[in-house]
């Protein structure tokens, strides 16, 4: 039997400051009062949090590896969350292992979600329930006045997922895996005004403001004047489910006269299947695109210090659209996007190992969609980090 424990504290501070003239419209709620096509949000936010984890390996027979974990975090800003772990092994022969597990995770809302200030400004999208009244000029996306604000309110998304795989060292310098994984997320943060307007044609005005506390308000002509007390919600589901595939090698080398051990690795996950739902009472809607990234990696070991370089890549997709656009023509896609990170490692420093490490060296930018409805959308935070470069310096004593 084996077993681990561990706490963590985290701490976090938003503040974000717009300039008086732009923020002018939303400080005195005049929705009509819009600077440049839209208005900043300012705010200010704080968050701590604590969590603690354990992990227990076991082996029932000599074949057979269960494990076991668990782990609890509590934010000061929106309650606790607990999310368990199962997983199982079966060594088929001395070079091929099998496994699978099924766990629960989670994802705090940002702290811009949370306290992020109200602004009014113009949003694209389309307006379905005027393009389905007939109204022709409504089918194209188009620019509506919307006021909205953050939601400190939100809770966590949640998920659950499912993975069956294999790992096989055919030689000892190699190694090969192959999985399969399949996830539900839940409570997604966001707000898609295209479906709100599906929505609105559905169950009336009433229903989307005793729901949402949003207000639709259409000309006599039925075309939108304005969209009032938008609030991101916690709303969306997403399902996905795809392959993950691993090849690793590590090969002896010399380095100015000194043995090394070069070690290279390719990861490639591939989105075969995906569906999204924003509203329970609309039908879910598949991704256009079949996501995939890359991640590869060079290392070089010596006896006391181990050196990394890591290059993430994720293609682009499409960007949000009007649907009657044919073939995405006129909008395009987002930009193929590259990380590179470092790790350093010393070991042997009284008895343990110091290590650090960067994350996005060049502190590349990442895609955003300006085509989206909701300002905080335009950067997809379910594939891209909304944090910058990253730096962490660790120690680690083992006894």
């Amino acid at each position: 039997i084996a077993g681990a424990v561990g706490v963590s504290a985290d701490r976090q501070d938003y503040k974000e400051t717009v300039d008086p003239l732009t923020t002018f419209g939303s400080d005195n709620n005049d929705p009509t009062y819009i600077f440049g096509g839209g208005a900043g949000a300012k705010g200010e936010g704080d968050r701590n949090s604590h969590s603690v984890f354990t992990e227990l390996s076991f082996f029932p027979i000599d074949t057979i590896e269960t494990g076991l974990a668990l782990r609890y975090d509590k934010f000061s800003d929106f309650g606790d969350t607990f999310n368990p772990k199962i997983s199982v092994s079966y060594q088929v022969s001395d070079t091929t292992l099998l496994k699978a597990s099924v766990g629960t995770g989670f994802r705090a809302p940002n702290l811009q979600n949370l306290y992020g200030g109200s602004s009014t400004g113009f949003q694209t999208f389309t307006d379905r329930k005027a393009c389905n009244a007939g109204i022709l000029t409504a089918c194209s996306d188009a620019q509506y006045q919307v006021q909205q604000s953050a939601n400190p309110n939100l809770k966590e998304e949640q998920s659950i997922f499912y993975n069956v795989g294999l790992a096989t060292q055919p030689k000892k310098n190699w190694s090969f895996s192959l999985d399969t994984f399949y996830a539900v997320i839940k409570d997604r943060v966001g707000l898609s005004l295209k479906d709100l307007t599906r929505v609105e044609e559905i169950v009336g005005p009433a229903g989307v403001l005793s729901q949402y506390g949003i207000n639709i308000v259409r000309d006599p002509g039925g075309e939108i004047n304005r969209i009032e007390g938008v609030k991101l919600q916690n709303l969306s589901t997403r399902k996905v489910g795809g392959i993950d595939f691993g090849l690793k090698n590590e090969a002896p080398g010399k380095i100015f006269g000194h043995a090394v051990k070069i070690q290279t690795s390719f990861d490639h996950q591939h989105v075969i299947y995906e569906r999204n739902n924003t509203f329970e009472i609309l039908p879910s809607e598949r991704n256009r695109d079949l996501g995939w990234k890359n991640v590869i990696s060079v290392g070089v070991k010596s006896e006391r210090q181990f050196y990394r370089l890591g290059l993430r890549t994720q293609p682009g997709g499409d960007k949000s659209q009007n649907e009657g656009a044919v073939n995405d023509v006129g909008y395009g896609s987002t930009f193929t996007y590259h990380e590179f990170d470092f790790d350093y490692v010393y070991s042997g420093l009284a008895g343990g190992d110091l290590s650090f490490g960067v994350r996005n060296v060049l502190a590349s930018d990442r895609p955003l969609d300006d085509t989206v409805g909701i300002r905080a959308e335009s950067l997809n935070t379910s594939i891209y980090d909304p944090v910058g470069r990253s730096f962490y310096l660790g120690y680690t004593y083992s006894f």
